[in-house]
């Protein structure tokens, strides 16, 4: 069940306040719901956070201990993805890693694309057309997350 008028409303931060009665709290909705970030399971942190800061230009925001688990939040642009270590598991929730799939857009796609074969990432296509415009190409990350990357739209 979402959150009602009269309950909460989010702040510029993102987070959720106490809603004054009779004020939307969303456009004029009855429910405020924001997608905070992306939670990946994956296998080994500190090659997760190298990938992403190093190869996808990705900051990181902060690391922490979450009920046993060590983690890390990264940021690009206004998506978060909270990175959870389940050690030693090269598949930590059994999922078929077709999904998630991150599309990010890149301006300089031919240079990111050659970085990445330098870097020896999984490459599964090469920079082709795309159906919706531009070009992309497809690369799995370390614990085999389908990413896009795309030109960005004209």
């Amino acid at each position: 069940m979402g959150i009602r008028r009269g309950d909460s409303q989010v702040n510029p931060a993102g987070r959720l306040d106490s809603c004054p009665e009779g004020q939307a709290a969303h456009g004029g909705g009855n429910v405020v719901l924001i997608f905070d970030r992306l939670v990946l399971d994956v296998a080994y942190l500190d090659r997760a956070i190298s990938f992403y800061t190093d190869m996808l230009d990705f900051e990181l925001v902060t690391t922490a201990d979450w009920h046993g688990h060590r983690t890390a939040l990264v940021q690009l642009g206004a998506l978060h993805l909270l990175l959870l270590e389940q050690p030693n598991s090269a598949n930590p929730l059994n999922l078929p890693k077709s999904g998630p799939v991150m599309t990010l857009s890149d301006a300089h796609i031919d240079d990111r694309y050659a970085a990445l074969e330098r870097a020896r990432v999984e490459i599964l296509a090469p920079i082709a057309a795309s159906p919706w415009g531009g070009r992309s190409f497809l690369l799995r990350d370390p614990d085999s997350y389908l990413i896009v990357i795309q030109e960005p739209a004209s």
